[in-house]
């Protein structure tokens, strides 16, 4: 299996009528399953116990794969994802703190040079290079991630290859640098796009595509305020760090030519399901008990069924929002998560009254149908605050 998590990537990658930038082969055209209503969260699923799964080492853990962990990490002091039941470790981490006496500002993303970012590149928790050439993680990266799987090829393996870019400071090599429609976002959205072309075509030369389930996704919707720097979550509304629908409502696509019909799927999905969903096509067994809020998602990518996901809570820091079918509630909302020009945090606002959306007929959340939805607003009301007190074990509020 091969995961390909881009960091705050763009719905404009199921949007291509409003995108300038060009990805044939993120597409997969036209062998994929596309799935247009896929959210996102932490990457761990909840135990009965209340208790976390986090999702990389379990599923390294539960299938007894080969793996490589590739891409940008956020531990402090640079701390490798690890597990005492993880048999080896291929990593090639970073962090992006900000060059000395600035913060990560708006301005600081426009002026500051490549090599006054004091990231380093990491193998194995040893500093390797700093600092490293952000310009070439892209191709390191995908080099690193190529060169394992044709180790690997006789052996069952899992490559977790989550990409630095498009995450700020964007930063392309000299090939794709000022080629694109859409500036350095654009830029780094086609070098993407190549390294996805290029992993899928070792799967092919080595014979291993149909063998293999390829997901590309992401961690969560543009940094809309950075400009330039940020990409769109046109036509949702809201941004990273939101709950609006710019914020967790993310690309999610699925490849594996002669098991995945194409196909373009509204079907409610959120990332958390992967784990028992990668179980179900693995043939493993989750463990009594265990991932409690992940859903087998894989009657809906095989066969084109209806998703057994009815509901989910937005939770950002505390619980601000809820979907219920086609509907979506808000107790809380905000348009970025810091003023871009500070650096200073922005909290969310608490409403008086609950906005309600239809988001499947009102995708960008513009018209609020509470006041004359007073059954439906009742009904979610109350399915949120169960969901509340379900998972965080407290009554909404206290």
């Amino acid at each position: 299996m091969i995961f390909l998590y881009v960091v705050q990537i763009t719905v404009e990658i199921l949007c291509p009528y409003s995108r300038m930038d060009v990805t044939p082969s993120i597409d997969f055209t036209p062998i994929n399953c596309r799935l247009g209503a896929f959210y996102t969260k932490s990457w761990d699923s909840r135990n009965e116990d209340g208790s976390k799964k986090i999702f990389v080492s379990t599923v390294i853990l539960l299938f007894n794969f080969e793996f490589f962990i590739g891409g940008r990490s956020n531990y402090h002091e640079y701390q490798p994802i690890s597990s005492a039941h993880m048999r080896r470790s291929d990593l090639a981490l970073t962090s992006a703190p900000a060059p000395k006496g600035r913060k990560q500002t708006y301005d600081t993303f426009k002026t500051a040079k490549e090599e006054e970012w004091p990231i380093p590149l990491m193998r194995n928790g040893e500093v390797i290079e700093k600092p490293a050439k952000q310009s070439l993680f892209t191709q390191r990266y995908t080099n690193e991630a190529i060169s394992f799987i044709k180790k690997n090829k006789e052996n069952p393996f899992f490559v977790y290859l989550a990409h630095n870019m498009p995450h700020v400071p964007l930063f392309a090599s000299e090939k794709f640098k000022g080629k694109s429609k859409g500036g350095i976002f654009g830029d780094v959205i086609e070098e993407l796009d190549w390294s996805v072309g290029e992993i899928v075509k070792t799967l092919k030369e080595q014979g291993l595509s149909d063998s293999t389930l390829v997901v590309f996704t992401s961690d969560n919707g543009p940094w809309t305020m950075f400009k330039e720097f940020g990409g769109t979550a046109a036509p949702l509304r809201g941004e990273k760090s939101t709950t609006w629908e710019g914020g967790p409502r993310v690309p999610c696509i699925f490849y594996w030519p002669g098991r995945i019909k194409p196909s373009v799927s509204s079907e409610f999905m959120v990332n958390i399901d992967m784990y028992r969903t990668i179980a179900s096509v693995t043939g493993s067994k989750v463990r009594p008990g265990e991932a409690a809020d992940s859903l087998d998602m894989s009657e809906v990518l095989f066969h084109n069924q209806k998703s057994p996901r009815k509901n989910y809570l937005f939770i950002h820091k505390i619980p601000l929002s809820y979907r219920s079918g086609d509907y979506k509630i808000h107790f809380g909302t905000r348009e970025r998560s810091r003023n871009p020009d500070t650096g200073q945090g922005e909290p969310p606002v608490m409403l008086d009254k609950p906005l309600l959306f239809n988001v499947k007929k009102d995708i960008g959340e513009k018209n609020d149908i509470a006041s004359e939805n007073p059954e439906i607003l009742q009904r979610l009301s109350k399915e949120f605050h169960a969901a509340v007190k379900d998972i965080t074990g407290q009554d909404y509020g206290k």
